[in-house]
């Protein structure tokens, strides 16, 4: 898989808001995955940003995944399969990928944000520190 440029990511970033297709809540989300450690979230930590009202996995997996189907759509991005035998995509891919399961100290997914990403935030300066 090849992940998009930073400068690829700006632009697909700011035709997205620019035309309203980014939710307060998936930028609330977004932002929460940009300055949390390692810019590595798990879907209860997503859903958490969101507030008390959006306080489900279930949100969080399908607002987070609305915003990834989005950007990769913007992106012309390969989504990568869920899993070998659904047929469906993993949407939230043109966000960002699992840690290994080696790597976690954790039983729940967690999702690193593509580094390039990050940079196209830094750039878009859309949260500020």
């Amino acid at each position: 898989m090849i992940i998009p440029s930073a400068s690829e990511y700006v632009t697909a970033l700011s035709g997205l808001k620019n035309s309203g297709k980014i939710s307060k809540l998936q930028l609330d989300m977004l932002a929460a995955h940009y300055r949390h450690h390692n810019r590595t979230m798990t879907y209860t930590e997503l859903a958490n940003a969101g507030g008390e009202q959006y306080d489900s996995n279930a949100v969080a997996n399908s607002q987070y995944g609305r915003l990834g189907a989005a950007l990769g759509d913007a992106l012309g991005f390969p989504f990568v399969d869920r899993d070998a035998t659904s047929g469906t995509k993993f949407y939230s891919s043109a966000i960002g990928m699992g840690l290994p399961k080696e790597y976690s100290t954790r039983d729940e997914f967690e999702l690193v944000m593509h580094h390039e990403l990050a940079i196209a935030l830094a750039r878009l300066n859309w949260f500020p520190a």
